[in-house]
């Protein structure tokens, strides 16, 4: 994957992260379980990611959102210890950074 970050450069010189996170994105099915492996209340990571609750609620039912408020959530749920896994065949998931990782 370090090597989609040196490919992927997106239009009118946005920058490689913001490329990169458009190539994998994060499904509403994504923060739903990323959430949950977590162990987190909606309320929780609202205050984490300093967006309010209503924002995360409406992301989780599928609801349009801006793409950086998108972009901007998924990387404080990384920070938290997830790995995004993109749809593959088997269906997107996510799991748990391995410890030391």
């Amino acid at each position: 994957m370090t090597q989609d970050l040196h490919i992927l450069v997106g239009k009118q010189g946005e920058s490689t992260k913001f490329a990169y996170y458009r190539r994998f994105l994060m499904l509403p099915v994504q923060c739903r379980m990323a959430r949950a492996a977590l162990g987190l209340k909606i309320a929780e990571l609202a205050d984490l990611a300093k967006m309010s609750t209503n924002t995360i609620v409406r992301f989780e039912k599928g609801k349009e959102l801006k793409q950086s408020t998108i972009d901007d959530l998924r990387l404080v749920l990384e920070n938290a210890g997830i790995v995004f896994i993109p749809e593959n065949g088997d269906g997107p998931g996510v799991r748990l950074k391995k410890s030391g990782s």
